[in-house]
C-alpha cells in the first residue's frame, strides 16, 4: 500500500497546526503551508477535509485560523487518513467483497484482510502527539532495525510482530 499524496500531506498538515499551536502562534494557511514547505492551494483543500472531519477547527478574524479539534494525543494517525482517503484496503474486496466473484474462494482474501488490518492497526496505535516526539519514534525504529539486523545475521528474516514493539505501543 502507498500512501497518497494528499495523506501525507495532512500528517505534515496536522503536525504542523500542533507545532504552532504550542508556540502560541495563529496557525493560518500561509503559516501552516510554510511549515509545511507544501503549496497553501493543496493544503487548503486538505484543511478542508480535516475539518470536515472534525479533526481541525477554524476561527475567523485577524487573529483566526486553525487549531486542532482534540488534544494530539487524542487524534490517530488512522483518523487523518480516514479524512483524506477514506478506508484503507490493500484490494478491494476485502471492504466490498461483492466486487469480486472469487471472494468467497480467494486463496489469499484471509491475507489481505489481515494485511488491512495491520495497516489499520498500526495507524491506530499512533497518534499526533507521538509523531511530535522524534525520539520517542527514533527508539523505536532503531529496535526495529536491531531486530531486522538480527533476523538477517540469523541467514533469515523473522517476521516483527505488535509484540515486537516497546511496551508504549502495544
Amino acid at each position: 500500500m502507498k500512501l497518497s499524496t494528499r495523506t501525507r500531506y495532512a500528517f505534515h498538515c496536522m503536525l504542523a497546526v500542533s507545532r504552532l499551536e504550542k508556540q502560541g502562534v495563529a496557525a493560518t494557511a500561509d503559516k501552516i503551508a510554510q511549515a509545511c514547505d507544501k503549496p497553501k492551494r493543496y493544503l487548503e483543500q486538505i484543511i478542508h477535509l480535516l475539518k470536515k472531519d472534525s479533526l481541525l477547527n477554524s476561527t475567523a478574524g485577524r487573529k483566526g485560523g486553525y487549531r486542532l479539534a482534540r488534544p494530539a494525543d487524542q487524534i490517530k494517525l488512522s483518523e487523518i487518513v480516514a479524512a483524506t482517503v477514506g478506508p484503507v484496503s490493500v484490494v478491494e474486496c476485502v471492504l466490498a467483497p461483492k466486487q469480486c466473484e472469487r471472494a468467497e474462494t480467494c486463496e489469499f482474501r484471509l491475507l489481505y484482510l489481515l494485511i488491512t488490518h495491520g495497516i489499520y492497526q498500526t495507524l491506530g496505535r499512533f497518534s499526533l502527539a507521538d509523531m511530535e516526539d522524534g525520539k520517542l519514534l527514533a527508539g523505536v525504529c532503531g529496535e526495529l532495525e536491531r531486530q531486522i539486523a538480527a533476523s538477517a545475521r540469523n541467514g533469515h528474516l523473522t517476521p516483527l510482530s505488535v509484540d515486537d514493539l516497546p511496551a508504549r505501543f502495544r
